[in-house]
């Protein structure tokens, strides 16, 4: 069941249009590998964070880290 939300006009055109097919994909093999290399590399990133927490914390977020063997 498709949940119906107020649009104006120019929103309603773009619906009416894509549900109509007339979009055309631009996305070219190369482009979609640039993008998948990007998306991986984003997630990839790891920052370095400072925190205060109590020691007992600490340990049980270790034990967690192990049993689901994350750094």
């Amino acid at each position: 069941m498709r949940k119906k939300y107020k649009l104006d006009s120019e929103e309603q055109e773009i619906l009416d249009s894509f549900e109509k097919e007339e979009w055309i994909s631009v996305l070219t093999p190369e482009r979609k590998v640039e993008i998948e290399e990007t998306a991986r590399n984003t997630f990839k990133k790891t920052k370095r964070v400072n925190i205060r927490m109590s020691e007992r914390d600490f340990e049980r977020i270790q034990i967690k880290a192990l049993e689901e063997n994350i750094p």
